[in-house]
């Protein structure tokens, strides 16, 4: 019986995506890291930092489920 050993690679690609952003949120990405993450390197830690969809929030004024559910208690 004849075995044989085949090596499998694999090519990733990776592309480098550029995004405009606001000027006040190009301001905040140069501040220095403080907390339980100063002095680590420059953008996200993998480890503590999970990145997702950009989610939208629509906000509406008048909305009567809403009012209904919450109550001022008494003081």
């Amino acid at each position: 019986m004849l075995t044989y050993c085949i090596k499998i690679t694999r090519r990733i690609k990776r592309t480098l995506q550029k995004s405009i952003v606001d000027h006040a949120v190009a301001e905040r990405q140069k501040w220095a890291k403080f907390g339980a993450e100063k002095g680590k390197q420059a953008g996200p830690d993998r480890a503590t930092t999970t990145i997702a969809e950009n989610v939208t929030l629509k906000l509406s004024a008048g909305n009567k489920v809403c009012q209904n559910n919450w109550r001022i208690p008494n003081s």
